[in-house]
C-alpha cells in the first residue's frame, strides 16, 4: 500500500461525481473542486487528510529511519518487511505476503540485495480468477510468498508463476517425472507441484540473469530477480544472455510519451468525449493522435481502437485498413500546440546535425556572423579538393 495523494477520494466524501463520474474535464473537477474547499470545515478535512499523507511519505522517504527505501517511492509494505527484518531473533525466520515490486525497480538495488540475503523461500502467485483476492485485486495481480531468516550468503528457493497453494508447499518432495510444468495445462492453469518449479538462485544465478537483463552497472547482488516458471528454461537464459548483440549497442531513441494523470492535471491533454449531438471527435491526422498503450501490437501501432472494449482480443487487421487509416483517440489535446509540444520528448537526427556541422556557412551563420568572400572560398576550394581525392 503506498501512501499516495487521492484527491478524488477525499472529495468524493463530500461530492461523489469525483469517483462516480467517469472522463472528468479539467475544468469540471477545477469548479466543483472550488466549490468544495469554499466551505471552512470541507477545507480543514481535505488539508488534515493531505498532512497525513505527505506525514506518512515523509517518514518512509526517511534515510534514518528506512535507510534501505529512502529515495525509493514510498510503500508500507517496504517498511513493514524491514522492520521484521530487524525484530528478527538470532535463529529465527517470519514469513511474509506482500508485493514483489522491489524486485524489478531501478532505484531498489540495496532493498533487493537485502531481501537476496535474508530470503529463503519465495514463491510468486498470481490471482487468475481472483482464487486468492477478490476485486478490487486484479485477476492477473502478482503477490509473493516471502520466508525471510537473518543475512547470510544469498541463497533461496524461488518458485513463479504458481496458481494454488500446493506448488509452493510440495514442488520439493516431488519426483520430477512428470511433464514439465508452465503457466497452462491442458485447458486450464497448470497448478500441479513440480521439482523443476524449484530454482535455486544464488550469486552466480544472479550474474546470468543480470547479463540477460543488461543492467551490469548495478551490483550482481542488485540485479533483478527473473520469474522462470522451471528450470527447463535455464538453457534458454543462458543462450539469450550470451548473445553479443544488445539493443542498447543501436542507441535507439526512446520516450515513455505523456504520463496520462500528470498530462491530464497540466492541461495538456483530455477525454474525447461526446459532443452535444452525441459524436465523437476522429482524428483527420496522425497529429491529432494520442496514442494508448492498448492502441500498439507487435509492429501494429493499429492493433486495438478505444470503441473496441476490453474483450476485443484481436485488434484491427493491417491487412484490410485503408492506406490512409487514422487510428481513434480516447484523448485530444486542450492546450495550445506549443504548450503540449513543449511536453514532448524531442527526437533529434544525428546525420541532420552532422551534416550542419560540415557546412561553414551554417557554423558560421549560428555563431552570429557571415563569412567573408576570401574565407568562404578558401573553405569551399578544400570542400572541392577533398571531394575530389574521393
Amino acid at each position: 500500500m503506498r501512501p499516495d495523494w487521492d484527491e478524488a477520494a477525499v472529495l468524493a466524501e463530500v461530492d461523489p461525481w469525483f469517483k462516480l463520474s467517469e472522463k472528468q474535464s479539467a475544468g469540471d473537477r477545477k469548479d466543483r473542486k472550488s466549490e468544495i474547499l469554499a466551505s471552512a470545515n470541507h477545507l480543514w478535512a481535505y488539508l488534515r487528510d493531505l498532512t497525513a499523507t505527505a506525514g506518512t511519505a515523509e517518514v518512509l522517504g526517511s534515510a534514518v529511519v528506512y535507510p534501505l527505501i529512502s529515495g525509493t517511492r514510498p510503500d508500507l509494505y517496504r517498511a513493514f518487511m524491514c522492520r521484521t527484518w530487524a525484530h528478527l531473533a538470532r535463529e529465527g525466520t517470519v514469513g511474509l505476503v506482500h508485493p514483489d515490486s522491489h524486485f524489478s525497480g531501478d532505484k531498489e538495488g540495496r532493498l533487493r540485495e537485502a531481501a537476496y540475503t535474508r530470503l529463503r523461500i519465495h514463491g510468486d502467485f498470481v490471482n487468475a480468477g481472483n482464487r486468492f483476492f477478490p476485486p478490487p485485486v486484479g485477476r492477473s495481480s502478482h503477490f509473493g510468498v516471502h520466508v525471510y531468516g537473518r543475512a547470510g550468503e544469498i541463497g533461496f528457493d524461488h518458485l513463479s508463476w504458481l496458481f494454488s497453494v500446493d506448488a509452493l508447499r510440495l514442488s520439493a518432495d516431488d519426483d520430477g517425472k512428470a511433464p514439465d510444468p508452465g503457466v497452462r495445462y491442458g485447458d486450464s492453469w497448470d497448478e500441479r507441484p513440480h521439482r523443476k518449479r524449484v530454482v535455486r538462485v544464488n550469486e552466480a544465478m544472479l550474474a546470468r540473469w543480470q547479463r540477460l537483463t543488461g543492467d551490469e552497472t548495478q551490483p550482481v547482488r542488485q540485479a533483478r530477480l527473473l520469474s522462470p516458471v522451471s528450470t527447463s528454461e535455464e538453457q534458454a537464459i543462458r543462450a539469450l544472455a550470451d548473445y553479443p548483440l544488445r539493443l542498447s549497442t543501436c542507441q535507439p531513441q526512446i520516450t515513455s510519451g505523456y504520463n496520462e494523470k500528470t498530462a491530464k492535471d497540466d492541461n495538456l491533454i483530455g477525454y474525447n468525449v461526446p459532443d452535444r449531438a452525441g459524436v465523437v471527435r476522429r482524428p483527420t491526422g496522425w497529429s491529432e493522435v494520442i496514442l494508448k498503450g492498448p492502441q500498439i501490437g507487435l509492429a501494429n501501432p493499429l492493433f486495438k481502437q478505444p470503441s473496441q472494449g476490453a474483450g476485443e482480443v484481436l485488434g484491427l487487421n493491417p491487412m484490410t485498413l485503408a492506406d490512409d487509416a487514422v487510428p481513434e483517440s480516447e484523448y485530444v489535446y486542450v492546450a495550445k500546440p506549443e504548450a503540449y509540444r513543449a511536453a514532448q520528448d524531442v527526437w533529434s537526427d544525428g546525420r541532420t546535425l552532422e551534416q550542419l556541422k560540415a557546412s561553414k556557412r551554417e557554423v558560421t551563420r549560428a555563431r552570429g556572423r557571415r563569412p567573408g568572400a576570401l574565407e568562404w572560398n578558401l573553405w569551399r576550394s578544400r570542400r572541392i579538393r577533398r571531394r575530389r581525392s574521393c
